[in-house]
């Protein structure tokens, strides 16, 4: 009994980690732009800042919000992973809402872009090695 319900519990889990089918053509990693960098910075202070505080500038967080900057461990995730949390909600964790029903990828894309711009050189080197890496295993299949 205890084995059909791990088993259920298990396969709950990975249908909603499956999320939505996977777009190869949207590009990623991130490509960093001025207009990008402009359109995401008034979006993170519209929606994101309340919880994570100010990437730049740091301030107070909302319980169990992590900081978007060099200190905080975004940076450690893919990009296209953390499109996908922001759009969808992260599995499991009921603390992040999905706010695909306010904003859309590509504006999400911008809020990364102005978090990404924030971050010096070697922490957006090795996200943006990370990122690549990912789609090049989404891509392989």
């Amino acid at each position: 009994m205890r084995f059909a319900g791990l088993v259920i519990g298990l396969s709950v889990l990975l249908v909603g980690c499956a999320g939505e089918p996977v777009d190869l053509d949207a590009a990623y990693p991130i490509e960093v732009t001025v207009d990008r960098v402009a359109e995401g910075e008034m979006l993170y202070g519209a929606h994101c800042a309340q919880c994570h505080a100010n990437p730049e500038t740091g301030g107070q967080r909302s319980y169990g919000a992590p900081r978007h900057d060099e200190d905080g461990h975004t940076w450690h995730h893919a990009d296209r992973q953390l499109v996908g949390w922001v759009l969808n909600g992260i599995p499991g964790a009921g603390v992040m809402p999905a706010f695909g029903n306010q904003l859309s990828e590509e504006q999400v894309v911008a809020i990364f872009a102005y978090i990404k711009s924030t971050w010096n050189a070697e922490v957006r080197e090795f996200q943006e090695g990370g990122s690549q890496t990912w789609e090049d295993q989404l891509r392989e299949g």
